[in-house]
């Protein structure tokens, strides 16, 4: 769910006051990694739509955010001290031109403050004239100039609730049938559909592609979605067969890999695996150029495919 709208900044706002309540849960990635995250579900509606939401706080995520807000606090320390330097020389000809201006940085220059307290008051100091003053005190002209006078303090409930945040985000589903745990684990497992359908998006791969009707593009859509599950089968496979043996195995450039992807495998079969085609008497025989690598020949074993695919007589 979108944090900007009104609904998700409410729905983590009652999970962090009750983070008491929040379920510790783990979630093992395809990486084989584990993320610790505290859940809260919660029922809530939206455009008249009921929805299931998880408030999730990440724990993995607490290190980085921590980096990140503490960059934050100095970068806006350092502009509120350029702010306060620019106004202590910035003189008002009277109290009110003072307030107006209080008024535009409270409604401008400092509404997005996130981290500190900014306090300001008019300081009132009196201007003296140039040249020798007169003896007579009552003709001496009194001309007063206005200054802002800015103070900055660091307000670390300010930082812990913005850190907190930092580690929060909503799930939600209008299946009410959903725990936030299936939620949380349906969306760690997307990466895994992305990076499938980024190749699809490829455009060497896209603007290559040039059909006439609808009723052939969802063809082609229904082969091309069979060809990826196939093929999402296929990494699982591999990886799951490396992971039973502890196997290594050397991609191109000599990269050893444990949990080669999808775009390894293929680029496996793409290079290091040449096929010579030899014509003879009006047939064709096909075979393996040189014997292929132990990498290959695991990759082979591991899909079940044998390496007589290779060679065939026409």
């Amino acid at each position: 769910m979108p944090e900007t709208t009104t609904l998700a900044k409410d729905c983590i706002r009652e999970a962090l006051d009750r983070r008491s309540e929040m379920r510790d849960i783990e979630i093992q990635t395809t990486q084989g990694k584990v993320s610790k995250y505290s859940v809260l579900e919660q029922d809530c509606t939206y455009e008249n739509t009921k929805l299931k939401c998880a408030v999730c706080y990440s724990v993995n995520l607490e290190v980085t955010k921590e980096r990140t807000i503490a960059k934050q606090v100095i970068g806006e320390k350092e502009t509120l001290q350029k702010l306060s330097k620019v106004y202590s020389k910035t003189s008002f000809a009277c109290e009110e031109d003072a307030n107006k201006e209080i008024l535009r940085l409270l409604k401008k220059d400092l509404k997005k403050v996130k981290y500190h307290n900014v306090s300001m008051k008019i300081l009132i100091i009196e201007k003296k004239k140039k040249g020798r003053q007169p003896k007579d005190a009552s003709k001496i002209e009194h001309i007063m100039e206005y200054f802002l006078q800015i103070e900055i303090t660091v307000d670390d409930e300010k930082i812990r609730r913005n850190f907190e945040q930092a580690c929060t985000f909503i799930l939600c589903s209008n299946d009410l049938t959903l725990t936030s745990e299936d939620l949380l684990t349906e969306y760690k497992t997307q990466i895994g559909v992305e990076k499938k359908f980024q190749q699809l998006k490829s455009p060497h791969f896209v603007n290559s592609l040039y059909l006439d009707t609808p009723e052939r593009i969802e063809a082609l859509t229904y082969l091309i979605l069979i060809s990826m599950m196939i093929l999402s089968v296929a990494e699982y496979v591999v990886r799951r067969e490396m992971k039973a043996e502890g196997a290594i195995i050397i991609g191109p450039g000599g990269i050893k890999m444990k949990q080669p992807s999808l775009v390894a495998i293929l680029r496996f079969f793409n290079t290091g695996l040449g096929v010579k085609v030899v014509s003879f008497e009006g047939k064709k025989y096909r075979s393996l150029a040189h014997p292929i690598s132990e990498s290959h020949k695991k990759l082979l074993q591991y899909l079940g495919i044998s390496e007589k695919v290779f060679c065939w007589n026409e």
